[in-house]
């Protein structure tokens, strides 16, 4: 192994050294790095900044403050911390939580079938449907994001 020597020994040696393209290849590398590791969002994550940015919009239309605050705070969420993956996982978590609220409500009508209450079979079908209304729309949304990706 050779041992470490100083710049200007290293020219006196006749070692080989950086010239100026090389160096400057280099400070503009690292001068980009900040700039690619910020690359623009993914293109799921852009379409749900751009919908929090519509409805941002309107909130200020709207002159709500709270909704204008609170949707400014998820698009900031989105612009930093969102990947196709995150979107992916959370619609796909929701399918499963709507999937098991449904089983619970079919369960609760079984319950009020069998007590033979006819208002609580009514407002038990009616929570059903809801749920049933629930999991279709979260599974539309995971399989618009699957189709989008």
């Amino acid at each position: 192994m050779m041992p470490l020597m100083s710049y200007s020994n290293a020219i006196d040696q006749g070692v080989p050294t950086m010239n100026a393209k090389q160096h400057l290849l280099i400070a503009v590398t690292l001068c980009a790095m900040p700039a690619l590791a910020s690359e623009p969002l993914e293109s799921l994550c852009q379409q749900k900044a751009e919908e929090i940015q519509r409805q941002l919009e309107i909130a200020e239309q709207a002159q709500n403050r709270g909704q204008v605050a609170g949707l400014t705070r998820a698009l900031q969420g989105v612009q930093h911390n969102c990947s196709n993956e995150q979107l992916l996982n959370d619609a796909a978590r929701e399918v499963r939580e709507h999937t098991a609220e449904v089983r619970e409500r079919e369960a609760e009508l079984s319950e009020a079938e069998r007590s033979g209450d006819a208002e609580d079979v009514r407002k038990r079908t009616a929570k059903l449907e809801e749920a049933v209304e629930e999991l279709e729309a979260s599974r539309q949304a995971l399989q618009a994001l699957e189709a989008a990706q």
